[in-house]
């Protein structure tokens, strides 16, 4: 699993003034850390992509790692209704809604 988030130059730039957040993922999002590598904008490339992919296929004791800290987000999600938990962590994490 990898995330890869790239948009006009333009959009990437407004959004980026506006939206301050540690992690573009909902996976690393939930997870309050860098679980999954995210590619944003210039780092979508595709040697970096391509190691990281390669990396995940060759490298076991990291995609055993990845794969137990992907259990631990589904745990901290929880039961049904995980939906409006995780607006609640976004919208904590934003300084709105209540």
């Amino acid at each position: 699993m990898a995330i890869v988030y790239k948009v006009a130059p333009l959009s990437y730039a407004i959004g980026k003034r506006l939206i301050r957040v540690k992690y573009i993922g909902l996976t690393n999002i939930v997870a309050d850390r860098g679980i999954v590598r995210e590619f944003i904008q210039e780092d979508a490339r595709p040697g970096t992509m391509s190691r990281e992919i390669m990396r995940l296929l060759d490298d076991r004791d990291y995609r055993e790692q990845i794969r137990q800290d992907l259990k631990d987000v589904c745990t901290r999600l929880g039961e049904p209704g995980c939906s409006e938990r995780v607006a609640k962590i976004l919208a904590d994490m934003v300084g709105c809604c209540g």
